[in-house]
Formats: C-alpha cells, structure tokens, sequence
C-alpha cells in the first residue's frame, strides 16, 4: 500500500537505521531508495538483501540531483496507493500512521508530520499558510498547532505521505539544496483543491550528529544555489 521514498547520500550509517526503522514501523511498504553516495562491500549486500525481498534500489552518479532521482522514483511505482517521503536521517520509534488520517478525510492529498530534532531536543513545527502572493513571489503566514488531530495548512516539514495521484514531479534544483517550498508551491496551484495538512501526531526523529566532512561540504554548497532560487517571503 506504501511506497517509502529514501534517497541517501554519503550517510550509510544514518541510512542503515532509517531503513530498518520503516521496515518495522510503515506497515505494508516496499522501499524505494536511490544513493547518489559512494559504493562499499557493506552496503552492497545490505541493499541485495532488500532486493531480494522486493524493495526497489537504484544507484545513481556521485551527488545526483536527489528531486531528479524523486522524479524517477515516481516513474518506478508498482500498485501503491500512498507515498511516504522521508530523509536518510530520520528514523522511527512507533508506527507511522499518515493513512489513518488520508483514508478519513477524502480531501486531504498530503499529511505531514513532526520532525523531532533530537540533537536540539525540539520539533520543526514550520507549518505555514500563503498569505498572498505578490508577482511570482508568496507572502507566508506561520500556523500554530497545538493538541492532536491534524489541521488544513500549505507548507509541511519534509516529512510526509501523499496520495499517489497528486504528486507534482519536484523542482530539478542543484544537488544537495533545498526545494520544499517549491514543491508545495505546485500543489498549492493546482487546478483541483486538494488540501495539505499536518498532525503532530506522527512523528520523525532527526539525528545528524557525526556527519561527514566531505558531506557538509556538498551541503552546504547545494544550499547556496537553493537560496538564489528560492520565491517565498517569510515574515
């Protein structure tokens, strides 16, 4: 029922732990991961043990663009009804439960979660609505949630399932930026109304200690082109 989209680089270690997590806690998933990082023996037969139980692995060219990889990703789905996207760095600790809340409410096309970011002990409550739009550029409201359920809104963290018949392809910005708003930016213009949304009730945790030098390097050099092209105004 659940495509889980992973895309890794230079972060085995990290990827290794996001991996066993959503085989434990995303029920009924097959996993889709493509690296863009570097190849080893370990990882090689860690990714054929997967194969061999049905999960989708791709190896891509060192620091591939990751939303040109999303794209292809998309064009690789079998019969899943839903698509969780997470981060190599996220992991999970209780079971994710986005479809209780889609298959509730026919409206809702994309749910995200709570980020928790262990290494700050504290959330990435980013949840903003468009206020207006000025030019090609849009004004951001931030919206506040508190308690359980879940709230209409049109930015999410990067943490979230979609139903598979709304996702747009994501913008092909250079390698290792951002993008999320972008993203958003397309369901938002759709011509069907489909509702964003975001609980706190399903919850992904953050770790990124111990992260490479050759990685925050690539890092932070994707996240220089990310800001030249990013349309929004944050209040």
């Amino acid at each position: 029922m659940i495509a889980v989209f992973i895309n890794t680089f230079l972060r085995d270690n990290f990827m290794y732990r996001c991996v066993e997590s959503c085989l434990e806690f995303v029920p009924d998933a097959r996993l889709y991961i493509t690296d863009n990082g570097r190849e080893n023996a370990t990882k090689n037969v860690f990714y054929r043990k997967l194969l061999n139980e049905g999960h989708y692995i791709e190896r891509l060219d060192f620091n591939y663009m990751w939303r040109k990889a999303f794209n292809e990703k998309l064009g690789k789905l079998q019969d899943e009804k839903y698509i969780l996207k997470v981060d190599d760095d996220f992991y999970f600790d209780k079971p994710v439960t986005f479809t209780d809340f889609l298959e509730k409410d026919l409206k809702i096309g994309l749910i995200g979660g709570q980020v928790w970011h262990s290494h700050r002990n504290e959330p990435s409550d980013y949840v903003f609505n468009v206020e207006r739009k000025e030019g090609d550029k849009y004004l951001l409201s931030l919206a506040k949630h508190k308690g359980g359920g879940y709230i209409y809104c049109d930015f999410v963290p990067d943490f979230w399932m979609a139903r598979r018949e709304i996702l747009p392809k994501m913008p092909e910005l250079p390698p290792a930026g951002g993008g999320h708003e972008q993203f958003f930016t397309q369901i938002y213009e759709m011509e069907k109304d489909w509702k964003v949304a975001y609980t706190n009730e399903v919850v992904a945790i953050h770790e990124k200690d111990k992260q490479t030098a050759e990685y925050r390097s690539h890092r932070k050099a994707g996240w220089g082109a990310y800001d030249k092209n990013v349309k929004l105004i944050k209040p």
